[in-house]
This record gives C-alpha cells, sequence and structure tokens, in this order.
C-alpha cells in the first residue's frame, strides 16, 4: 500500500498526534478548517474526488485508507 504513506504524511502534517490505522480521527485534534484542508490534500495528491456521503462515513484512519484505495485510478 504505497499510497498509505502519502496519506499518513499528509495527516502528520495537519497534527502532532501520534496514530495509527485504528486511531479515530477525531482524536487527532483536527477543527473542521483542517479536515477539509487534509481532504483536498488527498483530492489532490491521487486526483480524485472524495464525495461528501463517503467523507460522512469516515471515523478511523482505517477508514480513510479504504475510502482513498477505492477512489484512486
Amino acid at each position: 500500500m504505497k499510497f498509505k504513506d502519502e496519506i499518513f504524511k499528509i495527516i502528520k502534517s495537519k497534527t502532532s498526534k501520534s496514530f495509527d490505522e485504528s486511531t479515530n480521527i477525531r482524536e487527532l485534534g483536527l477543527d473542521s478548517i483542517d479536515m477539509i484542508e487534509m481532504i483536498t490534500d488527498f483530492e489532490e495528491s491521487f486526483n480524485i474526488s472524495i464525495p461528501s456521503e463517503k467523507i460522512n462515513g469516515i471515523k478511523t484512519i482505517r477508514d480513510l485508507l479504504d475510502v482513498v484505495d477505492s477512489l484512486k485510478a
């Protein structure tokens, strides 16, 4: 999962808290602006568009990895 490293890099740029795949995204202490910026970074990095209904279903880092993986070319 090469894209996982890129996703973790983007998340690390938004938070100083440690995390792994099972971490609940709310535990990262990100505000709504941080979340929007992070989603935009994922979309630009992987040339995808994440639908809002998928964003609403993302609770953990693993969920995020699964969504990005399902959308990337």
